[in-house]
């Protein structure tokens, strides 16, 4: 039998873990739950640039235009917590001013939902794979573009 002891390391904002010390590191400076993160998905978009050549939304005035979750918690007898249907009716209407912010960035719309703590999907007009695969897809069609021009 053979015994091998490994390092887990976790991710200091969502309890991500892996065996892989670089790879967390990467996760961490982008994770949605980290208030100082970088967005790799803007940075992406906008083309690789150097951080200060591109602006990423502050996460402060993202979190102020979404309403606050505990207005809207529900508590039953047991002690167990749940959200009014009102909650995804007040995400909704502020998800165009979100948008308009975050440039449409689907990660930075994630980053403020979970940030502010509303559950993603008390967002029923977000879904971020659809919006990240409509990225790829534009990605990926400039790409195409700028290898055969005709």
């Amino acid at each position: 039998m053979i015994t091998k002891r490994v390092n887990r390391y976790y991710c200091e904002f969502c309890k991500k873990a892996n065996c892989s010390a670089p790879s967390i590191s990467k996760h961490e400076k982008s994770c949605t739950l980290n208030p100082n993160r970088v967005c790799r998905v803007c940075r992406m978009d906008r083309g690789e640039v150097e951080r200060d050549e591109w602006e990423q939304p502050e996460i402060s005035k993202l979190l102020e235009v979404l309403p606050d979750p505990a207005l809207f918690k529900l508590t039953n007898d047991q002690g167990d917590s749940t959200y009014h249907s009102d909650l995804t009716d007040a995400v909704n209407a502020a998800l165009p001013k979100l948008r308009k912010l975050t440039s449409n960035c689907p990660a930075c719309i994630m980053a403020a939902l979970r940030q502010k703590g509303i559950p993603v999907p008390m967002a029923t007009d977000f879904n971020f794979s659809f919006e990240m695969k409509n990225i790829w897809a534009d990605i990926n069609d400039a790409n195409n573009i700028n290898e055969n021009p005709w």
